[in-house]
């Protein structure tokens, strides 16, 4: 027996932005990994970071997309795994520093709908420049 196709919009409505982040993301030098790990290390320790993360949590629950949410990570978790010449099988991978930045601004992506303004910009400001979340609407 073979396994169904996979959905067509696996991440929710936001699908296409969120496949385009993550082959932007994968286009960008290292520098800009670097750029953006730093933007979000100095981001997390303010309050309005610790609101925008709390709103986010809540509107992945609300607009239950736990699913779109888990199918968006192993594509992420891929990009964002540093390589190793011998991995142990149970051992969980080694994360680029850039993992946690890039998690938030996916995860911003997948409930941009429901979003504020304010909340989707205070998360996904790392990659404001490098990925501009306007390019990833359109063609």
């Amino acid at each position: 027996m073979t396994a169904p196709p996979p959905p067509a919009a696996p991440y929710g409505p936001q699908t296409l932005a969120i496949r385009r982040f993550l082959q932007r993301l994968a286009a960008l030098p290292a520098a800009a990994w670097d750029e953006a790990a730093a933007r979000h290390e100095a981001a997390q320790g303010s309050p309005r970071f610790a609101a925008a993360a709390r709103v986010l949590a809540a509107a992945v629950a609300a607009t239950q997309r736990e699913p779109e949410r888990d199918a968006a990570l192993g594509p992420l978790l891929q990009l964002v795994a540093v390589p190793t010449d011998d991995p142990a099988p149970d051992a969980a991978p080694e994360l680029a520093p850039v993992a946690e930045a890039a998690l938030a601004a996916v995860l911003a992506l997948l409930v941009r709908d429901v979003l504020s303004a304010t909340a989707f910009a205070t998360l996904y400001a790392p990659f404001a420049e490098a990925i501009p979340p306007a390019s990833l609407d359109g063609g």
